[in-house]
């Protein structure tokens, strides 16, 4: 009974792995951060900048596409299976 349950979604796995993986990658491109250090004897001020990456209008198309993957992706998660024919 215990192999029936294990085949009957092998490939969930994908699914979790693909959300993980996107979620990842959106984090890693929005939060980007510079930091300009100077000495005091040089005359100029240290300052820090963050921001996407990828500019404004990327990330927009980024958590756009991201949006609509993870949302395929948790479709296909919990959509319902049907029995594969053997």
């Amino acid at each position: 009974m215990a192999g029936s349950q294990v085949s009957r979604h092998p490939e969930r796995w994908r699914w979790v792995l693909g959300i993980v993986g996107v979620a990842v990658v959106v984090i890693a491109v929005l939060s980007f951060r510079e930091c300009i250090d100077y000495v005091p004897e040089a005359g100029a001020e240290s300052f820090c900048t963050s921001g996407p990456a990828i500019g404004v209008p990327g990330a927009w198309v980024l958590v756009v596409v991201s949006t609509l993957l993870i949302g395929y992706f948790v479709y296909r998660l919990v959509r319902p299976q049907s029995p594969k024919a053997d």
